[in-house]
């Protein structure tokens, strides 16, 4: 009997060792994946990237650009930014500044974006972001962005949405074109029916035009005309064509700016 009772007391010993040994684990959570799935909204990304008015922020130069010639050619590109993020985003010279009995010329830009965005706000992040991800300068001057209203209005982008009849368009529009329409569906086909027009307008003083890489509806000019004339050829152009109205994008650069 007592030999029996110590067997089934060794036997009950053995079993609880092996049930100790059984550890169960179970599966931690991909924090990594987590946070990643949680960030990725809140990154910042670059706010001229994929929009065809803003390539002219990483274009090379033949000589160096100076403030009034920047303004000018990134005025279309702010106009963009302003469309997608449904926020007006001002571009104007930095102001000069007196320091004693002398002034101080500071060269560079400013974009000013409204005092109500948050620095939170995704228009801030992204074009912080898009600055700091050229070392702080486009077209080879420094950039800052201040909150608030330009002391200028003279020079502002124009308003959301605001157009107005551009020169290329009006070339377009005094050009004599056969009665018989022809189907446009890229810039290169608007380039092959009306590009004939855009160059013999001597006013315009175009020397090179081609479409914007990646824009299949985006025009890029090289002008030798001076800084109203490149300004003013900047913008939408509608023509008609056999699949209907057609609009492109209009880019214009002075002739000290290589074509992107």
């Amino acid at each position: 009997m007592i030999k029996n009772a110590f067997a089934a007391a060794l036997i009950l010993l053995a079993s609880a060792a092996r049930a100790q040994q059984v550890v169960r684990f179970q599966p931690e959570p991909d924090f990594e994946n987590l946070i990643h799935t949680a960030v990725a909204p809140m990154q910042a990304k670059d706010a001229f990237a994929g929009l065809a008015e803003c390539g002219v922020v990483d274009a090379k130069t033949f000589r160096a650009v100076t403030v009034a010639q920047a303004e000018q050619m990134l005025a279309p590109c702010l106009v963009a930014v302003s469309r997608r993020y449904a926020t007006p985003v001002t571009l104007e010279r930095m102001s000069t500044a007196s320091e004693g009995g002398f002034s101080v010329q500071v060269e560079g830009l400013a974009l000013w974006v409204p005092e109500n965005v948050a620095v939170t706000d995704s228009l801030m992040k992204d074009l912080h972001f898009a600055i700091e991800h050229r070392q702080g300068r486009i077209l080879g001057h420094m950039v800052m962005i201040r909150r608030g209203e330009a002391p200028s209005t003279t020079k502002s982008v124009k308003a959301l949405g605001e157009t107005n009849k551009s020169a290329v368009q009006s070339a377009v529009d005094q050009c004599f074109q056969p009665m018989s329409l022809r189907r446009i569906d890229t810039a290169e086909d608007f380039i092959l029916y009306y590009g004939r027009c855009i160059t013999e307008a001597k006013n315009l003083k175009v020397r090179e035009m081609h479409p914007a890489p990646g824009h299949p509806m985006s025009v890029a000019l090289l002008s030798m005309g001076d800084t109203p004339t490149v300004r003013s050829m900047n913008g939408p152009v509608t023509v008609v064509a056999a699949n209907g109205p057609v609009t492109v994008s209009v880019m214009a650069y002075p002739e000290t700016v290589y074509l992107p």
